[in-house]
């Protein structure tokens, strides 16, 4: 999860991905998921020039996705392999090339052992990083 400031809606802009195969990014505009080959939406565009929470929960079974605190669209039934590697912030891992880099900002990014329930998506996001 990670509050994102986003200017625009390019085609694709990654917030976080994991080892190269797990990717949390907008693409035009859109809570997107990507397991390295499918590309998984939530809802419509949200809002540029103003600050989102976005947030993707997978509990084993169902994927989630929560755009300030609340859920977005209809979960998703998938099966995901165990992600290893590396954690990037702001651009997704592609061989080893960066590539769909992130437009905006990105702050308090957070990855959390575990599926969160709403409720705790909601405290983490309503409960700033201290310095």
């Amino acid at each position: 999860m990670a509050w994102v400031y986003n200017p625009s809606r390019a085609g694709y802009e990654t917030i976080v991905t994991v080892g190269g195969s797990r990717d949390l990014l907008l693409r035009n505009g859109v809570i997107t998921f990507n397991d390295g080959g499918t590309d998984r939406r939530f809802g419509s565009a949200i809002g540029n020039n103003t600050w989102h929470h976005v947030a993707i929960v997978y509990d084993g079974t169902t994927l989630r996705a929560y755009l300030n605190g609340a859920l977005r669209a209809t979960p998703r039934a998938v099966v995901l392999g165990v992600a290893i590697g590396a954690v990037q912030i702001g651009a997704s891992i592609y061989g080893s090339t960066n590539v769909d880099f992130f437009g905006g900002r990105i702050d308090e990014v957070r990855i959390q052992p575990g599926a969160l329930t709403q409720a705790e998506i909601q405290n983490v996001m309503n409960t700033p990083l201290a310095p």
